[in-house]
């Protein structure tokens, strides 16, 4: 199975749920991820995690902006529609992910400094689950 990464910005936070008959946690989470091709493009995916990642990526990301790195698989779902057509959805299913930065809070001062770039602090947290972990129901 091929396992893709991303890095990018926290676009649409975390939305938790709860699903299946073992009533097991899922995130929805959107990230902006800059092209590589065009410098003013920016690329808007979304991603699902279920079961312990799903409960740490709500516990840990809590504010657009926040820089994340994830693995993931692309997985594709078969069901039958209220018309009785076949349908096939795919998506994008988190195995792994890392905080790079989060957003600093912005403090109130006397004087602006345009001369400052910085716009994350530093943060490092690997949040993993193993490859067989994979015990969900849809």
């Amino acid at each position: 199975m091929q396992v893709n990464q991303h890095v990018g910005r926290v676009s649409v936070l975390p939305k938790l749920t709860h699903v299946g008959q073992k009533n097991l946690s899922k995130v929805t989470f959107g990230l902006a991820i800059d092209s590589d091709i065009s410098k003013d493009k920016t690329n808007f995916l979304y991603y699902e995690a279920i079961g312990k990642t799903a409960d740490l990526i709500n516990k840990f990301v809590k504010t657009k902006g926040t820089i994340l790195e994830i693995s993931f698989e692309i997985q594709s779902r078969q069901f039958t529609n209220s018309n009785g057509e076949q349908r096939t959805v795919y998506a994008n299913l988190v195995t792994q992910f890392k905080v790079w930065a989060a957003p600093k809070a912005k403090e109130k001062a006397v004087v602006d400094d345009p001369t400052s770039n910085e716009n994350f602090a530093p943060i490092q947290q690997d949040f993993s689950i193993p490859d067989d972990f994979i015990d969900y129901e849809h």
